[in-house]
């Protein structure tokens, strides 16, 4: 997984994407997850702050503290996978070795 310094934080935040909030008290598996539910930009029109909500309450903060799951993402990519055909062996191509034995090829 790459987590960017937030220095360098490339991708935009939306309405509606599932983040991570990050917490220095705990571990990274005991952090919230929320959904954002309000992007607030700056005075140089770049997103600085979002409105999250988790499973208790509504929390405002920094866009350095959010890790984005980037499920979009993840959802294009298997249904391009979905998309792709599976080209396998044809039992014609049939491979004698020594001896006259057929090797069994595996099935992927």
């Amino acid at each position: 997984m790459n987590i960017c310094p937030p220095s360098k934080v490339t991708c935009q935040f939306k309405v509606d994407d599932v983040v991570l909030i990050h917490d220095d008290r705990f571990p990274r598996n005991l952090w919230s997850m929320g959904k954002i539910i309000e992007t607030y930009t700056g005075r140089d029109g770049k997103i600085r702050s979002c409105l999250v909500k988790t499973k208790n309450n509504a929390i405002r903060g920094p866009v350095q503290s959010l890790y984005n799951l980037e499920i979009d993402q993840l959802n294009e990519h298997t249904s391009e996978l979905r998309r792709t055909s599976v080209t396998t062996r044809s039992n014609s191509e049939d491979t004698v070795v020594r001896r006259g034995r057929h090797p069994a090829h595996p099935f992927r």
